[in-house]
């Protein structure tokens, strides 16, 4: 079961009375404190953003600013076609994607008072009109969000590359805010019409939208790049997962300037190290991991080969040892995933408890 902010296992010891004296109260008070921690850390990542068994998820899209009513509809219907490739894989008891309901308004923008700009209208009347759980932007990017409740080196925050929140966590957000954005981005933003018909965009939507189902990056998984034997503490755990993935992967150096080549994005090596080389930070004990076969797992090793659209562009250029091949220096068109992989779709049948065939259908179906 997941554990919140607020929560703790109902096994943890029970904290004793305070002590007498204000230096006893203290050093309790640390103690407490110390547990709770360490308590949360071992709990966490639980796949509490699972959608509960039945959902029916409600998409609703937001207009980009500045763009005509018909490039806008043409756009929309292009990432609902894409999208609904998960769609055969959702058993509809189980898990269905909605995108019946009308959308919202453009950004405030600049022109409003408010701080938040990038979010639409949110009056108590749109929110009774447009109930839904997943908000689509379509913007282009990069754009700046704004959030004056944020600490103050949080309060703004630069999207370069599309996002989404994961599973039910775009719940959490403020009504109006998007919790998803697939907009044309980075050295593929020339034109916003033409974009959404690119290869990338294929790739990208589809895997923001494996996203919004609760997936998360295949790439990450703990036992992908694993050493042959795992402290059973958590956090020497991590520390070796993430130095077995260091002597895997490029340096983030390299592959920030190869994500800056290949997509025209500026990555910091921060965002390098959380997207692609460091481990999925959650305990692995708690989560519905796909298994690998021996076989998978040495064609990884040798070749970085993933059946997943979970995965970044380019992930078989990320490895350590790869020699430049001409789509690394940007001489031929790669090619991008753009179809749930097998891995995906059993990784959907672990999580949301339904047996699925692994059945993939071709781009003529």
């Amino acid at each position: 079961m997941a554990c919140g902010v607020n929560c703790m296992r109902r096994d943890h010891a029970p904290v004793r009375s305070p002590a007498r004296t204000l230096r006893g109260a203290r050093a309790e008070a640390s103690r407490a404190r110390r547990n709770l921690r360490k308590t949360q850390f071992e709990v966490s990542g639980t796949w509490d953003f699972k959608w509960p068994l039945g959902t029916r998820i409600r998409v609703a899209f937001q207009r980009p600013p500045a763009v005509s009513d018909s490039d806008f509809e043409r756009a929309r219907a292009r990432v609902i076609e894409l999208a609904s490739r998960w769609t055969p894989y959702l058993p509809a008891d189980r898990l269905e994607l909605d995108f019946s309901l009308p959308s919202l308004d453009p950004p405030l923008g600049d022109g409003s008072p408010v701080i938040d700009r990038h979010r639409s209208s949110f009056l108590l009347e749109t929110a009774r009109e447009v109930p839904y759980d997943v908000l689509v932007s379509l913007e282009p990017l990069p754009i700046v969000l704004e959030d004056p409740f944020r600490g103050p080196k949080l309060q703004k925050l630069t999207l370069d590359f599309p996002v989404s929140d994961i599973g039910s966590y775009s719940r959490r957000g403020d009504y109006g805010a998007p919790t998803i954005h697939v907009g044309p981005f980075g050295k593929f933003g020339a034109s916003f019409v033409d974009y959404f018909q690119m290869p990338v965009a294929e790739h990208v939507i589809v895997h923001e939208f494996g996203h919004v189902l609760g997936l998360t990056h295949l790439h990450q998984h703990p036992r992908l790049i694993a050493p042959d034997r795992l402290s059973d503490d958590v956090r020497t755990r991590l520390r070796q997962l993430d130095e077995a993935r260091e002597n895997f992967y490029r340096d983030p150096t390299e592959l920030r300037d190869l994500m800056r080549r290949l997509l025209g994005v500026e990555n910091n090596l921060e965002q390098v190290k959380n997207h692609v080389t460091r481990v999925w930070r959650g305990n692995e004990a708690f989560s519905d991991w796909v298994e690998f076969s021996g076989d998978e797992l040495r064609a990884h090793r040798k070749q970085a080969v993933l059946d997943s659209v979970m995965s970044v562009p380019f992930y078989e250029c990320m490895r350590k040892g790869h020699e430049p091949c001409p789509v690394c220096k940007g001489e031929v068109t790669p090619t991008f995933v753009t179809r749930p992989g097998a891995k995906d779709i059993q990784s959907l049948g672990l999580m949301y408890d339904f047996v699925t065939e692994a059945k993939l259908y071709n781009a003529a179906e």
